[in-house]
Order: structure tokens, then C-alpha cells, then sequence
């Protein structure tokens, strides 16, 4: 395992954290039209975001300097799940409503393709230099986890990088059916390639 057991009070804390996360959640949902309110709650939401990958990375890392790494692959994972199920459900709307704006939509699909861009390149850098406790130089593309290196690569992050940037594009058009259709297809590949990615980071301590 390249985890540990993270402290009792740290993890209170994580989990503390993360309620608060959920609560400025919703507080920013049903404050969507007050300016104002939305931008604090969605300041105090990222706070919390952030203390959250920052005591997970802490307290499960084996060293602390090999929570840095990690602390990178936990926001990234996040920001790509959550932002794509946030696409995905904003595309639904668009059937419902078809005449409001655009705007969101589009601006969330090229957010979610600069996320997984982040994603690839840092799975660049892991993969030439190294990156988990343990982990040398192109040890997920010619090692023993090549296959869910490339995997990784091919299938959790060029596949729905492109598929994001066609919903983006899609968008601009007003076809929401068919960028909703792209975006279901690149969640399932972005949910798969997380399981995949927290799974060999947390059996063989290895990023991709």
C-alpha cells in the first residue's frame, strides 16, 4: 500500500472540511442570482476544497514531500469528475429549456477540456520523471502498469480531451443534444480513468 492511515485529528478536520464544502454548495446554488452571496460562498466553497486535498494528501502520503504530488492528483481527479457531471447535468437542462443562454454550457465544456489538458500534462511529467513514493522515470508506460498507463492516456484523457473540445464546439452551435450525447461519453470515460488512476496510486504508488 502507498497510503497510510492519516491522523485521527487531521482526518476530523478532512471530513469537517468537506461537510463545508457540501454546505457552501448549495448555499451557492440557491444564491445564484444574488451576486454577491455567490461569489462569497463560492469563495468559501474553494477554502474548503482546498483544505480538504491538502489534509487527504497530508495524511494519507508517506512523506510530505510525497503529498505534494499527490495533493495534485486529487484536485485534478476532482475538478475533471465533478466538472464534467456539471456539464453533463447543465446539458440536460438545455432539453428541458432549450431558449436560456448558451453561455454556460460552453464555457463549462472549455473549462472542463483545459482541466483534463492539465490532466495530460501532468501525467507527461510523472511519466518522464517520476512522481509517486517510488516511482521512476517512465515507470507507467514501460513497467509493470504500462497497460494502465496507456490506457490511462489513451482512453481517460486524449479520448475525452477531445470529446470536450467537440462538446465546446458543439455548443457554440445550439446543438445541446448531441453536446450533452459527447459529454455522457467523455464522463464515463473520465469516471473510469479516476478509479483507475486513485487505484494504482493506492496499491502500487504510482501516478498517471
Amino acid at each position: 500500500m502507498a497510503i497510510v492511515a492519516a491522523p485521527v485529528g487531521l482526518d476530523g478536520m478532512r471530513r469537517a472540511a468537506l461537510a463545508v464544502f457540501a454546505v457552501f454548495g448549495v448555499v451557492y446554488a440557491v444564491t445564484v442570482g444574488r451576486p454577491t452571496a455567490r461569489a462569497l460562498a463560492g469563495a468559501a466553497g474553494l477554502v474548503a476544497f482546498t483544505f480538504v486535498v491538502g489534509a487527504a494528501a497530508l495524511g494519507w502520503a508517506q512523506t510530505p514531500p510525497d503529498a505534494v504530488p499527490l495533493a495534485l492528483q486529487i484536485a485534478a481527479l476532482s475538478a475533471a469528475a465533478g466538472g464534467g457531471l456539471a456539464a453533463l447535468v447543465l446539458g440536460h437542462w438545455y432539453l428541458v429549456t432549450p431558449k436560456i443562454s448558451t453561455r454556460p454550457l460552453i464555457v463549462l465544456s472549455l473549462a472542463l477540456a483545459v482541466v483534463i489538458f492539465v490532466q495530460l500534462s501532468l501525467f507527461a511529467v510523472w511519466a518522464l520523471f517520476g512522481g509517486g513514493p517510488g516511482q521512476v522515470a517512465f515507470d507507467s508506460l514501460v513497467g509493470s502498469a504500462a497497460l494502465f498507463g496507456w490506457l490511462r492516456l489513451a482512453v481517460s484523457l486524449v479520448f475525452p480531451l477531445v470529446l470536450a473540445v467537440m462538446a465546446w464546439r458543439t455548443a457554440q452551435t445550439r446543438s445541446m443534444e448531441s453536446a450533452t450525447g459527447l459529454l455522457y461519453i467523455a464522463v464515463a470515460a473520465i469516471a473510469a480513468g479516476t478509479i483507475g488512476a486513485a487505484t494504482l496510486y493506492v496499491t502500487r504508488g504510482i501516478l498517471i
